[in-house]
């Protein structure tokens, strides 16, 4: 039979909804003395990760419906996460038992057509809990009657046939705090709503997690919420704090674990590597080191196991706590020279893919050299900013670490290429911190002419990106410093040019003329015909701003000079031309 169901059950409010409407329609249709067919209605499989709740809101249903279904609620244990699941035959003999039928001396088969021919007779809500498989579950779905029958699994059972399927995943921010607070119920989740929130946010929303925590907090009256909060915080304990009696959040997902094959074991461990929220296909073949079709086989066998996520844009995620999980997995099953040698391999990666990316844009460069296939298609500007922008939670966290560790030519390699793009960028809100790393990174190899750059750069982010203007200015003018004690002409004309640009935003015109005038100079002298016409752009704007309307005329003369001269027809790039 059915267990009495939890009495603090709160939530699952879209969930349910689609559950009530299910199974009231198989009520209404399949009613006594009601006209049309006896075709049994279409199963429901209720599917999600390890902890979500799934059997706890089967269990919700069939007590809300229970005078609709007068046949009874029954509940059966597939046993899916076990070495031996309950064979259907094994299950059959139960079912029939359970409705008092009277097995005689029958075979396999015999016994399933009498379980089929007493399933179109009992007006019952049956749930077929914890599933393994397609084969397992399909011969238990009747094949006429009033049995409304609820499968509950980790897995999505995708090759089941007319079924309604409904997704359970982590509970909402309002329903987690409501969980909360029917388990604690002396007052503490109202009295610290913060510690709460964090409380609820450490747990993934995770309904086995917040039981597990709620519970921790119901026991122990002299602790605060924010002191169990402390507690969760840290991320190599907090599985181990998440356990309550017989309750495991660490047992349920090790369940799913141990079930995989060896190869979905693998990229599960190597996947807690990853530094973003979420992930792509081609991330995680590089990562595994294995094809784009092996890759995506295996991250498929993770997410029908309720080990992984998708997320939108055919990306994926982990929830919060599985990726802990995987991460202690990691830790038990690679040492620690596989795992630096793992991360190193993704980090090279990622960054040498933002250059190769961020490149299109660079004038000098543009579309990569071919490759006969690449983990991940940039075969145009389109897709390369495309790519920045859906990896760019991991690729900067791959810059991070190689700023961290000292790999300052590849962080400036990095901040050089993709700085092309930034025009089209603006908000990211990464430009300031990248731009502080590639200086100082310059600074450390002792390259003026690098420092200088990217100080330029640097100046750009303080203003364009957070509107800091002092800053702004005083990284331009260490940048004309560092390129002047170099003798690099060139920088000297940056470093004028972002100055002209700086005072011209504040309405300083005439020292803003004077800097960009100069830059013009400096960029002749030079031989910079890139940065001859942008500062030439930036000086037409300027000089009529400051009423010298027949010196902008020349200078705009200037330019177009520039582009006509057939010495210039190579060096100025179509990309360039459009930008002018």
């Amino acid at each position: 039979m059915v267990p009495r169901g939890i009495r603090d059950f709160v939530g699952r409010h879209s969930e349910l909804t689609a559950l009530r409407a299910l199974a009231q329609r198989t009520a209404e249709e399949t009613a006594p003395g009601k006209r049309g067919t006896r075709g049994a209605a279409p199963p429901v499989v209720v599917f999600g990760a390890p902890g979500s709740g799934k059997t706890t809101l089967a269990v919700r249903l069939a007590e809300e419906f229970a005078t609709s279904f007068p046949g009874g609620r029954f509940l059966l244990d597939l046993r899916g996460l076990e070495e031996q699941p309950l064979s259907a035959d094994d299950a059959v003999l139960r079912l029939l038992g359970a409705w008092d039928v009277e097995v005689a001396e029958q075979n396999a088969e015999e016994r399933l057509e009498l379980y089929q021919a007493t399933a179109a007779g009992v007006g019952a809500i049956l749930i077929l809990d914890n599933a393994a498989s397609e084969a397992q579950v399909r011969p238990l779905l009747p094949r006429e009657g009033r049995v409304l029958v609820v499968v509950t699994s980790r897995r999505t059972l995708a090759g089941l046939e007319g079924v309604h399927r409904v997704e359970v995943g982590p509970m909402t921010e309002q329903e987690s705090t409501s969980m909360l607070r029917a388990i604690v119920s002396d007052g503490r989740v109202d009295a610290e709503p913060a510690a709460a929130r964090s409380v609820t946010e450490l747990c993934g929303h995770l309904p086995l997690a917040l039981r597990v925590a709620a519970n921790w907090a119901a026991t122990r009256t002299n602790w605060s919420l924010r002191r169990l909060a402390d507690r969760l915080a840290d991320e190599d304990h907090r599985l181990d704090v998440l356990s309550a009696g017989d309750l495991r959040v660490n047992s349920a997902f090790s369940l799913s674990y141990t079930r995989l094959a060896p190869g979905a074991a693998r990229m599960f461990r190597l996947l807690s590597l990853v530094p973003g929220g979420d992930f792509s296909l081609p991330l995680a073949a590089v990562l595994a080191d294995a094809s784009l079709p092996d890759a995506e086989g295996l991250l498929e066998e993770l997410l029908e196991a309720g080990l992984l996520m998708t997320a939108p844009r055919g990306r994926y995620r982990f929830h919060d706590l599985l990726r802990l999980y995987a991460r202690s997995r990691h830790r038990m099953e690679e040492s620690e020279q596989e795992s630096a040698e793992f991360a190193s391999r993704l980090r090279a990666w990622l960054l040498e893919t933002a250059v190769v990316a961020g490149r299109w844009y660079e004038p000098d460069h543009g579309a990569p050299p071919p490759d006969p296939s690449p983990p991940v298609a940039l075969d145009s500007r389109e897709q390369a900013l495309h790519w920045l922008k859906a990896e760019s939670d991991n690729w900067l966290s791959a810059f991070r670490q190689a700023a961290e560790i000292g790999e300052h030519a590849r962080v400036t390699e990095v901040a050089e290429a993709v700085h092309w793009t930034s025009q089209s960028w603006v908000p990211a809100g990464h430009w300031v911190e990248m731009y502080e790393r590639a200086a100082q990174a310059g600074a450390s190899l002792g390259d003026a002419s690098l420092e200088a750059t990217h100080r330029g750069y640097l100046a750009w982010a303080y203003w364009a990106c957070e509107r800091r203007h002092g800053e702004a200015v005083t990284a331009a003018t260490r940048a004309l410093d560092l390129a002047r004690v170099r003798g690099d002409v060139v920088q000297q004309a940056w470093a004028h040019s972002c100055l002209g640009w700086l005072h011209n935003a504040v309405g300083e015109v005439s020292p803003a003329a004077d800097h960009v005038l100069r830059s013009m100079e400096l960029f002749a002298r030079a031989d910079d015909v890139i940065g001859y016409l942008q500062a030439s752009n930036a000086a037409v704007l300027t000089l009529d701003g400051d009423g010298r309307a027949a010196a902008a005329i020349q200078t705009y003369q200037g330019v177009m000079d520039a582009l006509a001269d057939p010495a210039n027809r190579d060096r100025v790039p179509r990309t360039a031309r459009r930008m002018r």
